[in-house]
């Protein structure tokens, strides 16, 4: 059990990915979507600072690294995450657009 359930998680980006959500989004406001997909930004990230282990779904346990890593949806978004539960940190590991919703 962490030391401080009340602290929020730590989010860091990894690769390219924080460059990533910025083409998205320039390509939401090109088509008009621009409203949803920030609140679908800002959806994931609120999910990821306070309860990534319950918003996404659990894929595997890297056990040498002290990593669970999941994903979860947030349409248009659909994020990868590794989370550190000990230090409360949440390693974007990629987010994808998915297919028809109008950044692909």
């Amino acid at each position: 059990m962490p030391k401080h359930p009340d602290r929020p998680y730590e989010i860091i980006y990894l690769g390219n990915q924080g460059s990533l959500l910025r083409t998205y989004g320039a390509r939401a406001a090109e088509r008009g979507i621009l409203e949803a997909y920030v609140a679908a930004v800002k959806s994931i990230q609120r999910h990821l600072k306070t309860d990534p282990l319950e918003w996404g779904d659990p894929q595997n346990r890297l056990r040498h690294l002290r990593l669970l890593l999941c994903h979860g949806i947030q349409s248009p978004l659909h994020a990868y995450y590794a989370v550190d539960e000990k230090r409360r940190i949440v390693y974007v590991q990629e987010i994808k657009a998915l297919p028809g919703r109008g950044l692909d």
